[in-house]
């Protein structure tokens, strides 16, 4: 979904620089959501530029934001709280990638519209996730346990160009596979099978 948007009057909503390279969850601050694994990959970074902005609300907040604090990062990682379902479509356009770093994950429809604004996805490879997110095609999968993969990820997907713009581009066509027309279209053709 193309939306036209003024990126850095987004990002200032959030007092996130325009230069600032933003990943983007969305999702309840839980064990199960895992934003703890994107929050020790970026202390391990040691960027300043890269920044996490979770929206979602949940019983790990606290945690979260104690763990950011302990790793010396928490002025990188902003907590926007529940947003609007149109908010989260422009931060997904003002984002530069996405993170989903799930334990157990279904779908994942947050990661659909994520690739529908052209933003790769850096996550878990569990089921669900997988389905749409292809490392070096639209993304980059990692294991939902591993630190070190999810700062790998982010490093690649910051400073090799290429393969950014690659993923880029294959985002949405990737998206447009679970667009709902395509998917009763493919339920159809199933059911005549049968």
């Amino acid at each position: 979904m193309n939306m036209q948007i003024d990126k850095n009057k987004v990002r200032s909503k959030f007092q996130i620089p325009p230069e600032a390279f933003l990943i983007l969850s969305v999702g309840e601050l839980s064990e199960r959501k895992n934003h703890k694994v994107i929050i020790k990959a970026i202390a391990q970074l040691r960027d300043p530029e890269v920044y996490y902005l979770i929206c979602g609300t949940g019983n790990q907040k606290e945690y979260l934001e104690k763990l950011a604090d302990k790793c010396g990062i928490r002025n990188q990682v902003i907590f926007a709280g529940q947003q609007q379902h149109e908010e989260v479509l422009k931060l997904g356009h003002a984002a530069d990638i996405g993170a989903l770093p799930s334990l157990i994950e279904g779908l994942g429809l947050t990661g659909i519209e994520i690739l529908s604004a052209g933003k790769p996805i850096i996550a878990s490879g569990v089921h669900g996730i997988k389905d749409y997110v292809v490392t070096n095609q639209t993304g980059i999968c990692c294991s939902p346990y591993s630190v070190e993969e999810f700062k790998n990820a982010i490093e690649i997907l910051k400073a090799n160009r290429e393969l950014y713009v690659h993923c880029c581009e294959e985002a949405p066509q990737m998206a447009l596979k679970f667009d709902i027309d395509n998917v009763k279209r493919k339920m159809e053709e199933n059911y005549r099978i049968i």
